[in-house]
Parts: C-alpha cells; sequence; structure tokens
C-alpha cells in the first residue's frame, strides 16, 4: 500500500467511524484504523505483542466490542477497503 493509498483509506474510515450507526460498527473503524497503521508502518506502530493482542481480539466471543474491534483490526491489517470490510463481519 502506498502513501496514497493510505491517507485515503484512513481519511475514509475516520469518516466512516464518524457517521457510525451502532457502537459496534464504530469499533470495527477503530480497529480497522489501528490496523492500517499497523500494516502500512509495521513495528514502528505497534510492537509483535501488541499485534498479536489486537488479532486475538477478532476471536473473543465473549466481548463484542473487543471483537469488532479486532475483526476491525485484521481488515485494516489486511489492506481491506474500508467499505467492503465492515460488510464483510457483519
Amino acid at each position: 500500500m502506498d502513501d496514497k493509498e493510505f491517507e485515503a483509506w484512513t481519511r475514509l474510515a475516520e469518516t466512516r467511524r464518524g457517521m457510525a450507526t451502532t457502537p459496534e460498527e464504530a469499533r470495527f473503524y477503530q480497529g480497522y484504523l489501528l490496523g492500517l497503521q499497523r500494516a502500512h508502518h509495521g513495528e514502528a506502530y505497534l510492537d509483535e505483542a501488541e499485534h498479536q493482542a489486537n488479532l486475538a481480539a477478532a476471536l473473543d466471543e465473549a466481548d463484542p466490542d473487543r471483537r469488532f474491534h479486532g475483526q476491525g483490526y485484521m481488515a485494516g491489517f489486511n489492506a481491506v477497503d474500508p467499505i467492503t470490510a465492515l460488510g464483510m463481519v457483519l
């Protein structure tokens, strides 16, 4: 992902987070933004332990907030475009 695409997707995800109609959607985009940062900047942004914790959150069945955050993180880290990303988990 080049800088231009990263900046565009960051702006789009921030807009979608601000327009979220549910807390789950807002948490998803918060996680998405973290994952996107990690994908673009690597370990300069999050260390490996933080990265693994965010990935593990996607599987947390007991805590929906944490799960939506983790699913968003995974989508951002895997550079799924921010519009398609939420539809993959809802």
